[in-house]
């Protein structure tokens, strides 16, 4: 079943047309994004958002360095060099992993619907979270964005169920498909009106590495049977290492 989309159209900031991702059609969209990740009938309670306090907490994560090679062993100091983050090309993100919440996903990989606008997962339980493939892939710079439900009316609590519990300082990892495993250190986490959508602090184009968790929250509106609110968590890279062959 797809799930249905309101008030989900979105124009794209000049800056963020730049890092959509190579070969992809321009595409234009409407205003606002209000992506509707729910529907709570099975009257379990609403989900976590986040409190006051956290919502005007931004930690000032300093991403490290970038460097073009993986840091290597200093013969003549003897020791390592600081230890700076590669510099990452894009790739297909596979897996993530937020231990806070105990969120153990894999990643579909998301495009856009006939009419413009962006598609979301698969209604469900146990469906997986998703990749926005238009925009940056994880580790490389730009934003990175990975849409999740938070419930659904018949099976109760979905993927992004305890996204609004997450906190500044949190981390978690993606897995992505050329064997890097990449780490994020949430920065803030935010909750909009689907109304007044920050479409460009969310997709606009940024220098480093972030990542933005989206799903929805709120008061649940039982006449339009929509959540009112988007929570959007805002993630650094702070780490990067190679997985095991296996």
């Amino acid at each position: 079943m797809r799930y249905p989309l309101r008030d989900s159209r979105f124009r794209l900031a000049p800056r963020a047309q730049a890092v959509l991702a190579s070969g992809a059609s321009a595409v234009m969209f409407g205003s606002g994004l209000g992506l509707v990740f729910g529907g709570q009938d099975w009257l379990a309670g609403p989900p976590p958002v986040p409190s006051q306090s956290v919502r005007v907490a931004e930690l000032p994560v300093e991403a490290e360095p970038i460097a073009e090679a993986p840091v290597q062993q200093s013969a003549s100091a003897g020791r390592a060099r600081p230890n700076r983050l590669p510099l990452l090309s894009h790739a297909v993100p596979r897996r993530l992993d937020i231990p806070a919440i105990g969120v153990h996903t894999s990643l579909m990989s998301l495009g856009l619907r006939p009419d413009g606008t962006i598609d979301v997962p698969p209604l469900g339980k146990r469906a997986p979270a998703g990749w926005y493939r238009y925009l940056a892939s994880p580790g490389e710079p730009g934003p990175a964005v990975i849409l999740g439900h938070v419930d659904s009316a018949r099976e109760g609590p979905a993927v992004f169920y305890r996204l609004g519990d997450l906190k500044p300082g949190d981390r978690f990892t993606i897995r992505r498909s050329d064997g890097w495993i990449t780490a994020f250190t949430i920065r803030k986490v935010s909750v909009y009106e689907k109304t007044s959508f920050p479409s460009d602090a969310v997709y606009g184009s940024v220098r480093r590495a972030e990542v933005r968790l989206v799903t929805c929250g709120g008061p649940f509106d039982r006449s339009t049977r929509h959540y009112r609110d988007n929570i959007v968590v805002f993630a650094t890279l702070t780490g990067a290492t190679r997985a095991a062959p296996s």
